[in-house]
Parts: C-alpha cells; structure tokens; sequence
C-alpha cells in the first residue's frame, strides 16, 4: 500500500512538471546529418536562365549540405540522393540507387553544374513530376518503403503549363502522399515569384538563396525535420533504432 502511494505521488508530481514546463528536458530530434534516414531527389534548374555561375553556386549549397551525410546503398541510417534536371523538359539524370558515397554524390554534382542547356524557358511542374518518378521507382519491391522522402528544388523562375500542368496542384499531391517539398528560390531570377514558389513546399520549408544560413536552414529546418518523424504525442530521444534495449 505504502509503494502503491508513493507511485501515485511520484506520477502526479511528475506529470504536474511536465505540464508546468511544457516540453522535455532531453533534446528532441537532434539535427545530426550523418544519422539521416532519408530518400532525397535534388531538383535543378539547368536552363539558360542558369548561367555557369548560378549552377556552380547551387551545386556548392547541394555539396555543403550533403557533406556529412551518410550517402550509401547499405541497409540502416543511410541517405540515397538522386539528381533531376529540368528546364522545358525534365531528365532524371541519377536515381536513388546510383551513388554508393558521399563523395561520388558531390562530384557529380559539380559535373552536372558545368552542364547547363540550352532551353530559355523552365517548367516547375516537369522537374517535380520528375522527381516525384524517382521517389517512386525507389520503393520498387518495398524497398525502403518506411524511409521518409523528400525533394529539395532549386528554381530560376516559375511559370505555368495551364491547368492540367499547375505545379501547385501536383506539389499539393505529393505532398498529400506523405513526400516533403523543400524550395530554394534563386532571387536574382524569381524575385517576384518567389511567394509562389513558397506555396509549393513543405510548411517552413521555403528559403532563398539570399538567406544568410541558407545551408543551415535547409540541413536543420528541412531535412533533420522530416527526418523527425514520430507519430503525434510522441518524442524521439534515440537514433540507435536498431538496438533491443535502445529507448524509444
């Protein structure tokens, strides 16, 4: 009786503080890029909009921020990353399964900068229903089909198709299929239309190139959140998932 009261106190006690404090005292999701458990496909605008430049500084923010990632085929915490460029048309120039490394990922980035075409016109909607593709063909045969998935874009201009082409509708639906969106929208070129291009992603998600951390948003406020992904009213204190005896 006496343990059975001293359990009740202890419980009301612990569930008044926190109730009076609000949150936990153990970090929740912490932002550790090398742990990320994620399908990316990185979105480029490569038309003539994008002159040699611009492609070489986008393709320095995509290295910064896969840096000290985890880029591997391998079962476990790892990250696949597959390259879509568009500009009229979109080509899905690496899937998911094409890089076994970190630093094969962010050479080829630099080759794929150094490659712009010739198109003087970029369509939002085929380089994500491109990507969307990719995400996709990824899960084949279940494969990693309980990974978080997530496209990140970088655009020089937005512009429609019509109706049967609008690239808000079709990021409403990828989104709705559980697929984040993250926009990076190159001012110099989107100014006016980078309020648009914010519609497009993921609640918190939209950032330009002029930001001043703009590595650090899109690696914290991006990809370590949809990384974050417990089931509401619960908290993640571990990322040793792996471990029988790890907390959860």
């Amino acid at each position: 009786m006496r343990i059975s009261l001293l359990s009740s106190i202890f419980l009301v006690c612990f569930g008044s503080l926190r109730l009076a404090y609000g949150q936990n005292i153990d970090p929740e999701c912490a932002c550790n890029m090398s742990n990320l458990w994620l399908d990316v496909v990185v979105v480029i605008d490569n038309s003539k909009n994008m002159d040699h430049d611009g492609l070489n500084m986008v393709a320095a923010i995509i290295a910064t921020v896969f840096a000290q990632s985890n880029i591997s085929q391998a079962l476990g915490q790892t990250t696949r990353v597959g390259i879509v460029t568009y500009g009229q048309t979109a080509v899905t120039k690496y899937n998911l399964t094409a890089f076994d490394d970190t630093n094969t990922f962010i050479n080829t980035i630099f080759d794929v900068a150094n490659k712009p075409i010739t198109d003087t016109t970029s369509y939002i909607y085929t380089g994500l229903y491109a990507a969307r593709d990719a995400l996709y063909d990824g899960r084949m045969n279940g494969k990693r089909d309980n990974v978080r998935q997530a496209i990140i874009l970088y655009a020089s201009d937005y512009r429609t198709q019509g109706q049967d082409k609008d690239p808000e509708q079709l990021a409403q639906n990828i989104k709705a299929n559980g697929i984040d969106i993250i926009t990076v929208g190159l001012k110099q070129s989107i100014d006016d239309d980078l309020a648009k291009l914010a519609k497009l992603a993921t609640p918190g998600m939209a950032f330009s190139n002029t930001d001043t951390d703009l590595v650090g948003e899109i690696q914290r406020n991006g990809l370590c959140q949809i990384n974050c992904f417990c089931p509401n009213g619960w908290t993640q204190y571990t990322s040793q998932f792996g471990l029988a005896s790890a907390r959860r």
